[in-house]
């Protein structure tokens, strides 16, 4: 069975370790509890205004820059225009009205390799929108290594 295939190449050594023990965050003290695994669930909860997606934001940033991680989104409270300029403020570490005209066409050009919107402020999906978008997604970037995460 698939299942003991699996568990084969994980005791032979031949999986590997991120699979089963994830990759770092980029912020070791959170590694110690907490490391990202391509495939699992994470779930994020809190009140609003607590800083969930902010904090989401962040650790993409960092699996995008740390291990080339590709991020599908789907943040209802964010206009596509405001995503980008939050994500240019991470990337650059400054606020975006500092960042220079060349410094934001490179952190656009991150952007668009490592976040695709599948969906956006204001727009009414499902769930099932949601996930075939980003099956879409993971489809046409395939060829390039697909998805690692999707962000809703």
């Amino acid at each position: 069975s698939d299942c003991k295939a699996e568990l084969m190449e994980l005791v032979s050594g031949r999986t590997p370790k991120e699979e089963f023990s994830g990759v770092s965050t980029g912020w070791k003290s959170l590694d110690e509890l907490y490391r990202p695994v391509r495939g699992e669930l994470t779930v994020v909860s809190g009140i609003p205004g607590s800083g969930k997606s902010e904090w989401l934001l962040s650790l993409a940033i960092n699996l995008a820059r740390e291990h080339n991680w590709r991020f599908a989104t789907c943040m209802f409270e964010h206009k596509r225009e405001d995503l980008g300029q939050q994500l240019v403020e991470k990337l650059q570490g400054a606020r975006y009205t500092t960042v220079s005209a060349e410094a934001q066409q490179k952190h656009f050009d991150f952007m668009n390799k490592h976040f695709k919107l599948v969906g956006e402020f204001s727009k009414e999906l499902d769930i099932d929108d949601i996930l075939a978008s980003a099956q879409y997604v993971a489809d046409v970037l395939k060829d390039e290594g697909g998805l690692q995460g999707l962000i809703i």
